[in-house]
């Protein structure tokens, strides 16, 4: 049953890390509309991970939440071809995301003590 779960979390890894990927540049777009939708499917991610640590367990939802030095997390996307600065209000939500990307990897790692 603890193999299952930790499985399942593969799936928002998944689609987390390619939020991470996918991140617009501020400076290669000015669309607002496509920094919008980013920030409203980084939320999704973050919602739906969240509840389904939540159906499981009060302590790996916790953990997954807990965003205290968001501000450390680095804030420079880094591709094969190029790097560039995650500006303005989308900023506060990639930093986020890469946070609890961290906190889901260690809830992963460690199950027994989330589970």
């Amino acid at each position: 049953m603890l193999n299952e779960r930790v499985s399942s979390l593969f799936e928002f890894t998944g689609r987390g890390q390619q939020l991470q990927r996918d991140v617009p540049s501020t400076f290669a777009t000015n669309e607002e509309d496509e920094i919008a939708d980013w920030i409203l499917k980084a939320k999704d991610w973050s919602e739906d991970t969240n509840a389904y640590l939540a159906r499981y367990s009060g302590r790996a939802s916790a953990s997954f939440s807990l965003v205290v030095t968001s501000t450390a997390a680095d804030s420079v996307v880094h591709t094969p071809t190029s790097s560039f600065p995650v500006t303005g209000r989308l900023r506060e939500h990639y930093q986020k995301l890469l946070v609890q990307l961290d906190n889901l990897r260690r809830i992963m790692e460690k199950p027994d003590a989330y589970f």
